[in-house]
């Protein structure tokens, strides 16, 4: 009976429209997250027991040894990788290496005594120290919070700490970015506006 409803399942398939309509059909059912979230926890579960572990390896070989279904998986892959992915897998995996870049030029800037210093200088100057461009109090205070290494002042978040909101914000938060802006070299984009709009009155 498995034998002859695989047989069927494998004559079907070699029908492009069936595989389309299956394509389609997948990908809506995908589109719910609670499906996705089930179907996860559901492999993950069978993937723990090595009986089926081993089921599945013996069947993808079994199946890998057909040429037939060889020549089908290879059609399928190179279908699959269409222009739109090319381009939208080489746009991540530029950013992807800007980001590992900037990573690894982070502790070529560092200061001479940064050794010296406290450890949360040490990090907050490496946050900063990770990007080309300027960074924002808030793009810090969300990459802070995130990270969860430096408690927020008084227990608070740094979000808060470092708005601009006179009633949460931490006037010694903020004094310690700054100084440690100055410390590692990276004014945030309101001081390098700043800087630009002294230099255009002086130039008048």
């Amino acid at each position: 009976m498995r034998q002859r409803r695989s047989l069927g399942i494998r004559h079907a398939l070699a029908n492009p429209e069936v595989r389309q309509r299956r394509t389609e059909a997948l990908k809506r059912t995908l589109a719910n997250p609670e499906v996705r979230r089930k179907r996860s926890e559901n492999s993950k579960r069978l993937w723990t027991d090595p009986n089926r572990r081993q089921r599945w390896s013996e069947a993808r070989k079994r199946s890998w040894a057909d040429p037939e279904v060889r020549q089908r998986i290879i059609e399928g892959v190179k279908g699959a990788w269409t222009p739109e992915r090319r381009a939208t897998l080489s746009t991540l995996s530029k950013k992807r290496w800007k980001e590992r870049n900037e990573a690894l030029q982070a502790p070529r800037r560092r200061p001479v005594d940064w050794w010296d210093r406290p450890l949360n200088w040490r990090i907050i100057g490496d946050i900063l120290l990770s990007r080309d461009g300027s960074m924002s109090n808030r793009e810090l205070a969300k990459i802070l919070d995130k990270a969860q290494i430096i408690e927020g002042p008084d227990g608070g978040t740094w979000a808060a700490a470092l708005s601009s909101d006179v009633m949460v914000k931490s006037n010694a938060a903020t004094a310690l970015v700054t100084r440690v802006r100055r410390w590692v070299n990276k004014p945030g984009s309101s001081s390098r506006a700043k800087v630009a709009v002294n230099h255009v009155s002086h130039s008048a």
